[in-house]
């Protein structure tokens, strides 16, 4: 189930870098934890960073293979 949740999440609100091959997204100050449960899920060093004049935070998660996952997942569900 937590799996599912986190590939809907990242399908809505997540941005797939091709050039970086990162994933990264930002959501409004009172959603940090919401970043700080997907960081703890991957078990991820990834700095969390403040975006003053969003007034929101972001994360970008550099790795090859979770870009190629979800890269493959999205074509797997548009083409049900």
């Amino acid at each position: 189930d937590e799996k599912a949740y986190w590939l809907g999440f990242l399908l809505a609100d997540g941005y797939i870098d091709k050039k970086y091959e990162s994933l990264e997204f930002t959501l409004k100050e009172s959603d940090l934890y919401i970043i700080e449960k997907f960081k703890e899920t991957l078990c991820s060093e990834a700095k969390i960073q403040y975006r003053k004049k969003q007034k929101a935070y972001r994360i970008i998660i550099t790795s090859v293979d979770i870009c190629r996952d979800l890269k493959n997942m999205e074509l797997k569900i548009t083409n049900l």
